[in-house]
């Protein structure tokens, strides 16, 4: 399974990738869309090769854009991916990676897809430590939160959890962090040439293969 994290609109970046990586099925880690130029391709270009992907904190945003909503969406990259669609909001592709958005899952699980330790690939936006363990009454009693931790949670200091492991992204690291339980693999594409303390960061877009721990990347090319 290649796993890709945090696209953000980054389209010939991610075809770059692609070419570089095994033909195994692919699963994104959320955040295909805002602060890059090709938002809309991403998103199609993944509808049109039925490539598994769970919803990422920018997708809620996007598939929830209205009133209040959008103000937030706004500060986080929505001018980008709006320019992307033809006609913005009223664009009626717009309308359908909207609906579709909405019916992505929070995380995927596969049961049939292990570590040579038995772990199962859990794929998740953010880090799935604090609330995995939570059993299902509790999960659904504190769904709000439960969603929330899955894609917005900074979590800076992950721990590995039971039975799993645990592919996620959402905040950005100038290279992959991967251990036993867990591969952290956010490597900021988008921000490529953002001065951070004096220092460029040098954005790259980085696939895992999993189990098999290979990484591949390319540099940002948009």
């Amino acid at each position: 399974m290649i796993l890709i994290s945090d696209v953000h609109g980054c389209f010939n970046t991610l075809i770059s990738l692609l070419k570089k990586c095994p033909k195994d099925d692919v699963c994104f880690v959320g955040d295909l869309v805002d602060r890059g130029p090709r938002s809309s391709e991403v998103v199609q270009y993944v509808i049109d090769n039925n490539f598994k992907t769970v919803l990422g904190n920018h997708e809620e945003m996007m598939a929830n854009c209205s009133g209040r909503d959008f103000e937030t969406w706004s500060y986080n990259g929505a001018l980008q991916t709006l320019k992307s669609y033809k006609l913005g909001i009223q664009d009626s592709k717009f309308r359908d990676h909207k609906e579709w958005m909405r019916n992505l899952p929070l995380y995927l699980l596969f049961e049939d897809i292990v570590d040579a330790n038995g772990n199962k690939l859990l794929v998740t936006h953010s880090s799935a430590a604090k609330v995995w363990p939570w059993g299902e009454e509790k999960r659904q009693q504190m769904s709000v939160s439960f969603k929330n931790h899955l894609i917005w949670e900074r979590n800076y200091n992950p721990k590995k959890i039971e039975g799993v492991f645990n592919v996620f992204g959402h905040t950005p690291l100038q290279e992959p962090i991967i251990k036993e339980g867990f591969a952290f693999i956010d490597t900021g594409a988008v921000f490529n040439g953002v001065v951070d303390r004096g220092v460029p960061f040098v954005g790259r877009l980085t696939a895992l293969r999993f189990p098999q721990m290979e990484v591949f990347q390319q540099d940002y090319i948009d």
